[in-house]
């Protein structure tokens, strides 16, 4: 008996001390870059960034097989990121996006948790040529590394008491000032704030999201729509869990908003997060700006206040 209690707790002890493993994707370009990246700039841009994650020995870094090379380019979604994941047997994927927001061109990068498909940690830069983007390997992923580390530690030391939040599509006006794309973008800039900042377990826009979005939207923050998000009361890296579906303790819903018909600057970035269960809002606050290129310095702001939310997890 004592012989099989010590095996499955140092078989615990092994699963909780394993090393995660990270696969660093090829870069998911927008639609609008696409034609100016070649065949062969995403895969080398995802060889420089994993051999800037090598830096940091929290990760094992996995190489990426041409077959997945293959599979990313053509479907270019956070569902074809995941699953490379699980085909290689991760545990987390290091993924890289680009596009255009205004006048400028962003470039971002985000560690996902495979199996929950939560947010562990993201940044961006801002950037002229792509040539640029190799600039900022190194601190970026000094940055998200970091971060992804003591983000993954907290959750295995307390996952279930850290609150989980869904990160709705950012609602933005017809307005020529805006394109749709921008939606996504700050709303990727806004998960990764949040996920940032520690204070919940984030589950940002993604593939299941946009249906979300859609129900979310149609229904007046009706509780059920946070039923698609996924996350679990269980140790949250552990490789050696089953995932289910639960539902999300809070919602950040986000838009763009204007006083001026048709819609002009100032714009105001309104944001909002609601407690699912009691279906009541929270907390909230807003941010001005005059121009679309301008509005990610202002989300982090956003971010920081929203944030500021301290509770534990109301299940």
């Amino acid at each position: 008996m004592r012989t099989t209690l010590a095996i499955v707790i140092f078989s615990m002890l092994l699963t909780a001390c394993a090393t995660p493993r990270l696969a660093v994707l090829p870069l998911i370009s927008g639609d609008l870059i696409a034609d100016d990246i070649s065949n062969d700039i995403d895969e080398t841009f995802a060889w420089q960034l994993a051999n800037a994650a090598t830096k940091y020995s929290f990760y094992d870094i996995i190489p990426i097989t041409p077959k997945i090379q293959r599979d990313i380019k053509v479907e270019q979604t956070y569902h074809s990121a995941f699953n490379a994941g699980r085909e290689l047997r991760a545990d987390f994927v290091m993924a890289s996006f680009a596009g255009s927001l205004g006048d400028k061109w962003i470039f971002y990068v985000v560690i996902m948790d495979v199996k929950t498909k939560e947010l562990i940690a993201g940044d961006y830069r801002e950037f002229k040529y792509l040539s640029d983007i190799s600039n900022f390997f190194t601190s970026m992923t000094r940055k998200i590394m970091t971060v992804s580390q003591h983000n993954i530690k907290e959750r295995r030391k307390r996952y279930k008491y850290i609150p989980s939040l869904a990160v709705d599509i950012l609602q933005i006006p017809t307005s020529e000032y805006f394109k749709q794309g921008d939606a996504v973008i700050l709303t990727q800039i806004i998960a990764n704030e949040m996920a940032n900042n520690g204070k919940f377990r984030v589950f940002p826009r993604a593939d299941v999201m946009d249906a979300a979005a859609v129900v979310y939207g149609n229904n007046s923050y009706l509780p059920e729509t946070a039923d698609v998000i996924y996350g679990n009361e269980k140790d949250a890296v552990s490789p050696s869990h089953n995932y289910d579906p639960m539902p999300v303790d809070y919602v950040l819903s986000s838009k763009l908003s204007s006083l001026e018909t048709p819609p002009a600057a100032p714009f105001d970035l309104l944001g909002e997060i609601l407690y699912v269960k009691k279906n009541r809002l929270v907390t909230g606050g807003h941010v001005t700006f005059d121009r679309i290129e301008n509005a990610p310095v202002r989300i982090a702001q956003l971010a920081a206040r929203l944030s500021s939310l301290t509770t534990v997890s109301p299940r």
